[in-house]
């Protein structure tokens, strides 16, 4: 459910940079980005070696894996997921390119609700995936044969 919401609320606020050919840097206006436009962006990530929105795909493998009950490769999943989202903030430091000229680019200002929903999505997912990590669910036999052995 949180992952729908943040698709739909505001995700990212940008400011529209460009350069002309005198190399002066002309600051434009913002613009705020849905989560759904983000996802559709974040296919051009890896062009930029940013790879947040492969989070995604690691997420919705991770539900998967959740439904079907698979939990060996579920933390895993989830755990990647989380490491991945954070490069989002890569933004801050690489701004994303708005054309082939190289000249325009929007810059990140600052995430919004759509990104915290979404982060909190998959934090979700990891949480669950360390709750039914296969090795927790043999800690409780482990306490009992220590209490059968006294």
């Amino acid at each position: 459910m949180l992952y729908w919401l943040a698709l739909t609320h505001p995700a990212l606020l940008f400011r529209f940079v460009s350069t002309d050919y005198r190399h002066i840097r002309v600051v434009g206006k913002t613009h705020i980005y849905t989560g759904l436009e983000m996802l559709h962006w974040s296919i051009l990530g890896p062009f930029q070696a940013n790879f947040a929105g492969i989070a995604n795909l690691l997420l919705w493998f991770s539900w998967l894996l959740l439904l079907i009950g698979h939990n060996k490769y579920l933390l895993a999943s989830s755990r990647w997921a989380t490491i991945l989202s954070l490069q989002t903030f890569q933004i801050f430091l690489m701004p994303m390119p708005m054309d082939e000229s190289g000249g325009n680019h929007a810059e990140l200002i600052h995430p919004l609700l759509g990104y915290y929903l979404w982060t909190a999505s998959i934090v979700i997912v990891l949480a669950a995936a360390w709750y039914l990590r296969p090795e927790s669910q043999t800690e409780p036999h482990r306490f009992a044969e220590a209490e059968r052995s006294r």
